[in-house]
């Protein structure tokens, strides 16, 4: 009770203690708390406006450094620039993933950066690949970011990845063949054609399902790409890899497909899918398969 201030002796004999209201013993014992803790807060605000009084150095310095145009840099750096432009970005970032799903460290990683940048009011629209409906992980990546504002679409595929950060810079992965990292690209008119190749997969994506939508529109999307992909006469592994999705799972789609058109092979597969209109720009209204 001493402790806590709730007692304290009287004058007359140190055995005697009088009680304390515990308003009064609550504001003397956390006076002194209360005092390091805006002595601290004062710190942190020194800190923080000495540190970000250098960002105008640093952008200056960085934009010199490349030129404004074209930068190739190793993974690293790139992931050091991302975590940076998180901070930065003010109005919109534009995003196009490939494949069939993030990793689980990933996703991770990712949930974290694009919290903070929704957090700002910041609008951000993802592309990602139809195959992604059905990945469990990304799945709750999805729900997660679109609560807080994210608008999220699938295409049948997606080329390459791609991070526009407000229509100003752009980071596109480097092929093996290049290096091992990304090219950060800030030449205004390269950008912008970035963003309007993001435009144009935007206009013809299909929304993300809720975890308790079907996603059914964007199944038929689906099988009338692996339909394309057949009649170019590329082997099963290239179809999936292209459209992100396990080897295991494109064939049983193909057989499901084969099956719906009464095709014994892909040559008839092809024909059949012509003779029904389904490889048309614009698919008839109504069941993109037979019987599907």
């Amino acid at each position: 009770m001493k402790q806590l201030k709730l007692l304290r002796r009287t004058s007359d004999d140190e055995d005697v203690y009088l009680a304390v209201a515990p308003e009064v013993a609550l504001e003397s014992l956390l006076a002194d708390e209360e005092l390091e803790l805006r002595r601290r807060e004062a710190e942190i605000a020194a800190i923080r406006g000495h540190v970000m009084s250098l960002s105008s150095y640093y952008t200056e310095a960085y934009q010199a450094r490349s030129g404004g145009s074209v930068e190739i840099l190793d993974q690293q750096m790139v992931r050091h620039l991302l975590r940076d432009w998180s901070y930065q970005v003010r109005e919109d970032v534009l995003i196009a993933h490939p494949g069939g799903g993030w990793s689980d460290e990933d996703l991770a990683s990712s949930l974290k950066n694009d919290l903070a940048i929704l957090m700002r009011g910041v609008r951000m629209r993802v592309l990602l690949q139809h195959a992604t409906r059905h990945h469990p992980p990304t799945m709750l990546w999805a729900e997660k970011v679109r609560a807080e504002g994210a608008e999220i679409r699938t295409v049948p595929t997606v080329p390459r990845r791609l991070i526009i950060h407000d229509g100003q810079r752009a980071v596109l992965p480097c092929t093996a063949q290049v290096c091992d990292g990304a090219a950060v690209v800030q030449e205004p008119a390269v950008v912008d054609f970035l963003v309007a190749v993001h435009e144009g997969m935007w206009s013809h994506g299909e929304p993300y399902p809720s975890l308790a939508g079907d996603g059914l529109s964007a199944d038929h999307a689906l099988e009338i790409a692996i339909l394309r992909e057949l009649c170019t006469g590329v082997k099963d592994e290239v179809v999936a890899r292209r459209l992100g999705m396990s080897l295991r799972t494109c064939r049983r789609k193909i057989a499901a497909i084969m099956r719906a058109l009464g095709a014994e092979n892909r040559f008839q597969a092809g024909v059949l899918a012509r003779a029904h209109g389904l490889l048309q720009d614009e698919p008839a209204e109504g069941d993109l398969l037979p019987g599907s």
